[in-house]
C-alpha cells in the first residue's frame, strides 16, 4: 500500500567533502560470526553488543550483513544505551520462519556535532 501523501524529496547537499564538521566522533564496527536464531513468521530477534564509547544520541548511518537476507527480512540497528548497540532482525513473512546462517555485520555510527 502506498503512502497517503508521498511528500517531496530534495537534495540539500551533494559533494565529496565527507561531511566535515558534522560529526564529533565516528565508529566503524564489525561484528563477526553473528548467528541469528531462527525467527518465527512475523516475529523478530534482537541482540545487543557492548561498544565502548557509544552514547545515546549517536546515529547509526548504515548497517550491512554479509549474507543475502531475502526480501522477507528487515535489519535495523540503534544505540539503545551508553556503550550499547542493538541489532534487530524482523521476519516480514507472515507464514514462514526465517533461518539465516552466520555472517558478519558492519555498522557505521556517528556522533553529531550539531
Amino acid at each position: 500500500m502506498a503512502f497517503t501523501a508521498a511528500g517531496t524529496a530534495s537534495t540539500i547537499y551533494r559533494g565529496r567533502n565527507q561531511f566535515q564538521g558534522l560529526w564529533n566522533d565516528m565508529f566503524a564496527v564489525t561484528i563477526t560470526s553473528a548467528n541469528p536464531s531462527s525467527i518465527a513468521a512475523g516475529a523478530e530477534d534482537t541482540q545487543t553488543y557492548t561498544i565502548a564509547g557509544l552514547a545515546l544520541g549517536d546515529m547509526v548511518l548504515g548497517i550491512s550483513f554479509s549474507l543475502d537476507v531475502t526480501i522477507n527480512a528487515d535489519i535495523q540497528a540503534s544505540v539503545s544505551a551508553a556503550n550499547t548497540l542493538t541489532i534487530r532482525i524482523s521476519n516480514l513473512n507472515g507464514s514462514t520462519a526465517l533461518d539465516l546462517a552466520a555472517g558478519d555485520f558492519k555498522v557505521l555510527i556517528a556522533r553529531p556535532s550539531f
